[in-house]
């Protein structure tokens, strides 16, 4: 029977900078007292990529001899936490999170502004209504922007850019 032998150990440490320039992320780390590595290779899951800030703590495997190292995770403080079963969540060392929950997925983006660009064609469906919560809302291209005429008369919150005019209906399917 042939015997493994494994001298790979695992090590907690702690993010000084990364180089996300290259094919492969790499991570300047400082492990035990004293400890620091340059250019280990944090892998990272297809579909998914993320820049660990300055201090964020994790782990690397030491593979055989010491200098042959391989980052694994790293998380900051700041990690999205008590996230019902199941649920992914993204987020961002400056407070963005993106919650894929069981009957929703919520956005929180605290206090930034959201920009959607380089939309061809942008389509909500809703089985029953959409609520716009804005003090204002501004309709088409742009300006000059002139209020909604509504039944009771003109909007407060709602205004449409009238120039250069629209089509008559949309044309094309999302």
């Amino acid at each position: 029977m042939n015997e493994f032998h494994d001298s790979s150990t695992i090590t907690r440490a702690r993010v000084e900078e990364v180089d996300d320039s290259g094919e492969q992320q790499t991570l300047k780390i400082s492990g035990f007292s004293g400890e620091r590595f340059t250019g280990v290779i944090r892998y990272q899951a297809h579909g998914f990529s993320s820049h660990p800030p300055a201090g964020a703590v994790g782990h690397f495997l030491r593979i055989g001899e010491s200098d042959k190292l391989m980052a694994i995770g790293f998380e900051t403080d700041g990690r999205t936490r008590s996230l019902p079963s199941g649920t992914p969540a993204l987020y961002n060392a400056d407070g963005t999170v993106w919650k894929l929950l069981p009957n929703k997925a919520d956005l929180d983006h605290g206090g930034k502004n959201h920009h959607a660009r380089n939309v061809a064609r942008y389509k909500i469906e809703a089985d029953t209504w959409v609520h716009v919560a804005a003090p204002a809302v501004y309709l088409g291209k742009g300006p000059p922007w002139f209020p909604v005429m509504t039944s009771a008369g003109p909007s407060n919150h709602v205004f449409a850019g009238i120039d250069p005019a629209a089509p008559s209906a949309p044309s094309g399917s999302v």
